[in-house]
């Protein structure tokens, strides 16, 4: 079914046959064709236009609809076009179905309506956007930056180095940037003056050599237990399910899981141990029964039962043995 838009106008080509021979035939008796909208029983006859042997061609009818609200038609409703009218080689061809549409109920078309986030909604989001950045914006937008949002030639002012007229160095929680000469690597300090008032870097802390020493220690203290001094992890410090893993604990020995049925959820170690049992252990296998024994042991510590009706194998899910 094609989808459609309210107010469109759409055609619609369909061929008239002789019920005798099958030829196109043309569609007589003063035909009528009418709309029926969903489900109703009532007719829709205004803004439908029917061309019998359309282009001089014989049977071939076309269906001209101006799918409008003036002519009783809505979005979101489907439409069945039927011929009320009408008679083919003297038989008269009233109900026969000759072409559907809808009108905006695709999906597509329904999301593009919603009122909350479809295009309409959209495209007033967008509006109050333009009227925002014409208008109020120019009121919010920094000292250091002109109106049109470039910088202002004023606000570079680091010894002739681009720097905006802002706070040039952040302080974070009592920690302030040093600047002293050598105090950061990775800056040109031969090219940086000295910070001043006047470069926006009033009440602002320089710290020193000495300063910056103090304050590396005192992070290092802060360093958190489960990292060394210089930043690498400590050896015990894996966290698994909540627990403090030793590299014994991951890497070394394990015991094979205990006689019971395995969970439907499980970590990905007890998984490997229950790979590694099934491996390794005592096994038997009856024609109804599987066995898994626990480790040098006769006790069966897992389960399941077997079937097989000659034309499918049914293995049943691991239960606790014995």
């Amino acid at each position: 079914m094609r989808d459609r838009t309210l107010e469109e106008t759409i055609y619609l080509m369909f061929t008239t046959r002789s019920f005798s021979t099958g030829a196109p035939t043309q569609l007589a008796g003063t035909p009528v064709v009418s709309a029926y909208e969903d489900n109703s029983v009532t007719q829709i006859t205004a803004g439908i236009t029917l061309g019998v042997d359309h282009d001089g061609v014989t049977g071939l009818n076309l269906l001209t609809v101006a799918a409008t609200a003036a002519n009783g038609y809505e979005a979101g409703k489907e439409y069945n076009l039927v011929i009320t009218t009408g008679t083919v080689g003297g038989v008269s061809v009233v109900g026969e179905v000759v072409g559907e549409f809808s009108l905006g109920a695709s999906a597509a078309a329904v999301d593009l309506a919603n009122g909350t986030d479809g295009l309409g909604a959209i495209k007033a989001d967008t509006a109050a956007i333009l009227v925002d950045t014409g208008t109020t914006l120019d009121g919010r937008i920094p000292a250091a930056l002109t109106a049109g949002g470039n910088m202002k030639s004023d606000a570079l002012a680091w010894n002739g180095l681009a720097t905006v007229a802002l706070p040039l160095v952040p302080t974070v929680a009592g920690r302030t940037l040093d600047v002293s000469a050598g105090g950061e690597a990775g800056l040109d300090w031969a090219n940086i003056g000295g910070p001043t008032t006047a470069q926006g870097l009033s009440g602002t802390t320089i710290k020193t050599a000495t300063d910056v020493e103090t304050d590396t220690a005192d992070i290092q203290a802060r360093i958190p237990a489960a990292l060394t001094a210089d930043g690498n992890m400590k050896a015990d410090t894996l966290r698994i399910g909540g627990t403090l893993q030793t590299a014994g604990d991951i890497f070394g020995a394990r015991a094979e899981p205990a006689q019971g049925a395995p969970a439907a959820s499980l970590s990905a170690f007890a998984k490997l141990d229950y790979l590694y049992k099934g491996w390794r252990n005592k096994g038997d296998q009856t024609s109804t029964l599987w066995r898994l024994y626990a480790d040098d042991a006769a006790t069966v510590d897992q389960k399941r039962t077997v079937s097989d009706d000659g034309t499918i194998f049914i293995k049943g899910e691991v239960a606790s043995g014995p």
